[in-house]
């Protein structure tokens, strides 16, 4: 009798045990699973934001600065001096997030430099690389002004940059001997990932009529690798001279 008894209170802690969980079940409200993830905004990469699509030569690009007699301020950049179509510019966040890394690395900034005191137009959405994205930039600045290549992971992160063409841009640069020295002209040829460049330097004397000026060309091969980093080598190094006109033998 006694084992009986044992046993139906055995059985009554266990049956008062599971009606109290289920009740703590039913007051425990249920917690939603919050989603930790935010969308990452690429409305960037629309192409209604490119005026070129895989872009082959920089020397394609041009670029008109604001209407004659326009005096504004509204920074627009057209593709020519018919003033139909307009580069569109990227907002401060844009700026921050895609040119702020090249533009640190390359002028000793900070990203609020870029940021706040640098502008910058969307120029050409280039074919993918795998799971690389490569889009082409202008980026203007206080005596500065680059086509520059950014390098997007498949997290749409910039990964490294390029500079196609143009750059620092100071004006002539005294050498001495009275002679100046002066960019002429650069810009690049782009296939798949590779990237070929030209940069010539012209060197000018003050007295023009007895010395030839000096031309200075180099050419250098880039090659975007597969993690999205530039490989760039010098190929070309030359020099040649031009002579003054008025200097001509009779």
């Amino acid at each position: 009798m006694k084992k009986i008894i044992n046993l139906n209170l055995f059985l009554l802690v266990i049956l008062l045990s599971v009606v109290s969980c289920k009740d703590k079940k039913k007051e425990t409200p249920a917690v939603a699973h919050k989603d930790t993830t935010h969308a990452v905004d690429t409305s960037f990469l629309d192409d209604k934001n490119y005026i070129f699509q895989n872009l082959t030569d920089t020397r394609q690009v041009i670029m008109v600065f604001g209407r004659p007699n326009d005096h504004t301020t509204n920074n627009e950049v057209y593709t020519d001096s018919s003033f139909t179509r307009k580069y569109v510019p990227l907002t401060a966040d844009q700026r921050e997030k895609l040119i702020a890394p090249s533009v640190s690395k390359q002028l000793d900034v900070n990203s609020k430099y870029a940021r706040d005191l640098m502008t910058a137009y969307f120029v050409s959405k280039q074919k993918k690389i795998g799971d690389l994205q490569p889009i082409i930039i202008s980026i203007q600045g206080d005596d500065y002004g680059s086509l520059t290549m950014i390098i997007l992971n498949k997290q749409h992160q910039p990964v490294d940059g390029y500079n196609l063409d143009g750059g620092m841009q100071p004006g002539p640069t005294d050498l001495g001997n009275a002679a100046t020295m002066f960019d002429l002209k650069s810009y690049s040829k782009l296939r798949n990932r590779e990237i070929t460049t030209v940069r010539m330097d012209e060197i000018d004397y003050i007295d023009t009529l007895k010395r030839d000026s000096q031309i200075d060309s180099n050419v250098f091969k880039t090659l975007i690798q597969a993690d999205g980093s530039f490989n760039t080598r010098q190929t070309v190094k030359a020099h040649f001279f031009i002579k003054p006109k008025n200097n001509s033998t009779k």
